[in-house]
């Protein structure tokens, strides 16, 4: 039985109970015949109590389930949220990546002998730095598996992004591609999550 029909059950027999005790006040069934002394009065108390705890349960249910639907819209839309956050992150750290900057800052300070490189795993990582949160996000079913998809897609590329713009930094023809179709996907990505 649906929640609406519950209610309506219960607030219906609500009003029964009551018109039978304004009844019985005003002395009505008596004038009409009926005998109230032979009627058991404890079986029409309990029947008034159940009565009451279901509504009261009824009402509870509803509230309770109104609110968990609240917390599971709050839940999407600050994963949502998250990840057009680190799809503007994305684009920004591109933007950022001038020829200039990846010169004259960057370049100095990484070590190519090295096989682990903390400045390319950092600009790698950083627009990532809620992937945690948005993971939990997916494993509560708030993420849908095609975002969640295109999320490590996103992050893949951009990962590709980086590391062609460091390396290959004085041939813009390796990286350039790259860059216009990480941006052409972080776009439509980005339109899909505002629909």
């Amino acid at each position: 039985m649906s929640r609406k029909k519950s209610l309506v059950l219960l607030i219906t027999t609500s009003i029964c109970f009551i018109c039978f005790i304004f009844f019985y006040y005003k002395n009505i069934f008596t004038t009409l015949g009926f005998e109230i002394s032979n009627v058991h009065w404890d079986s029409w108390i309990a029947l008034l109590n159940v009565n009451v705890v279901v509504l009261l349960y009824v009402i509870t249910y509803i509230k309770m389930d109104k609110r968990t639907v609240e917390r599971e819209n709050n839940k999407k839309e600050a994963s949502r949220l998250m990840i057009v956050d680190c799809y503007n992150e994305c684009l920004k750290f591109m933007d950022y990546l001038n020829q200039e900057v990846v010169e004259k800052y960057i370049l100095p300070k990484i070590d190519f002998n090295s096989s682990k490189n903390i400045i390319i795993d950092n600009l790698q990582n950083s627009p990532f730095i809620n992937q945690n949160v948005i993971v939990e996000f997916m494993k509560d079913g708030q993420i849908s598996k095609k975002q969640i998809e295109s999320y490590y897609k996103i992050k893949h590329k951009f990962n590709e992004y980086i590391n062609a713009r460091i390396v290959f930094f004085d041939q813009p023809k390796l990286y350039v591609q790259l860059g216009s179709e990480l941006k052409d996907i972080l776009t439509a990505e980005k339109r899909n999550l505002d629909q």
